[in-house]
């Protein structure tokens, strides 16, 4: 006689259709928080190597502004100390003389040989005693500062600031003379006149190699306004015309500002998310940016994340083609 094998009850051939579903979700769910932990992990280790590279060059750019800015307050000194040997010039009653002619040959010597917009030799009340030949005039706000300096006997800079055919970036040193009972007293100021264009700007904004989007700056707090000094690019813009209410200043360019070293992921200007590093120049009141946006430097971990997702998707539909057709047969 025939017998008749029993079926399988609903319940079991729910579970043969239900576990193996189960299994594939398990195994997608886990194969899709792997994939964000390695994302997660190769973006911290991007975000770290980009911050010690921006740390580098924040450094480097520091020390060679700071050094630009030790070789002509050295001129500086130089210059007020050869002024200092004929006080009389400082006489605004006196006639001009030899001295003052062979004044003139030097600062118009050294203004040739550093590359100077002029060298100026002014008195405590502002007056020019000699300058430079061919020097640019003598802005009015780099002539009180001078005058400030004659006063207090303090050395000082100012700018860069904005001129008729580019900018000026003044170095200022008080000229001391012998007063009574042999104390020294300011009795006038040397300023240098310096182009940022030619030796400032391109410290700061050197390239490095391997970055596009590189956002680097000099700025300063004046006034109520964070200035960007340099020419910027992203977003375009020329040297000091990219300034902003200091309250809704991106904290980027407040740390450089302050004076407060730091470095990270940050927000720069236009909420632009940048990986940085800030670095202050005290003497002259400047904050250094080293930066570049954070989309260049996750580019890479981006598009292995891209590629090993469409390889986890591709194995995943063909775990399900396969289960398919062994359900089949």
């Amino acid at each position: 006689p025939r017998v008749s094998l029993p079926q399988p009850m609903p319940m079991q051939r729910s579970l043969k259709t239900i576990v193996p579903i189960l299994v594939i979700a398990v195994a997608s769910a886990g194969l899709v928080g792997a994939l964000h932990y390695q994302h997660a992990r190769l973006r911290a280790q991007s975000s770290a190597y980009w911050t010690r590279r921006m740390e580098a060059s924040a450094d480097a750019t520091h020390s060679s502004v700071e050094a630009w800015l030790d070789e002509r307050q050295e001129d500086d000194r130089l210059m007020a100390r050869r002024a200092a040997r004929n006080p009389k010039l400082f006489d605004a009653h006196r006639v001009r003389e030899a001295a003052g002619v062979e004044l003139e040959e030097v600062v118009t010597e050294l203004a040739a040989e550093r590359g100077y917009r002029g060298i100026w030799v002014v008195r405590a009340d502002g007056s020019t005693v000699e300058a430079s030949k061919f020097a640019d005039a003598l802005p009015a706000a780099v002539r009180e500062a001078a005058m400030l300096s004659a006063s207090n006997g303090k050395s000082a800079s100012i700018g860069p600031l904005p001129i008729t055919d580019g900018q000026i970036f003044a170095v200022i040193e008080p000229v001391m003379a012998s007063g009574a009972g042999h104390a020294m007293k300011p009795i006038g100021a040397v300023i240098l006149g310096i182009d940022p264009y030619e030796t400032l700007y391109p410290l700061v904004l050197r390239e490095q190699s391997g970055i596009e989007s590189a956002r680097h700056r000099l700025v300063q707090h004046v006034g109520d306004q964070l200035v960007v000094l340099t020419p910027s690019k992203f977003p375009q813009a020329k040297a000091g015309e990219l300034h902003m209410p200091w309250g809704s200043a991106p904290i980027v360019g407040k740390l450089a500002a302050e004076g407060k070293d730091s470095s990270g992921a940050m927000l720069g200007i236009g909420d632009v998310p940048i990986i940085a590093a800030t670095r202050r120049v005290p003497e002259a009141g400047w904050g250094i940016i080293r930066s570049l946006s954070q989309q260049e430097a996750f580019a890479p971990v981006e598009h292995e994340f891209q590629l090993e997702k469409t390889f986890a998707l591709s194995i995943f539909l063909i775990g399900i083609v396969a289960w398919y057709f062994l359900r089949r047969h």
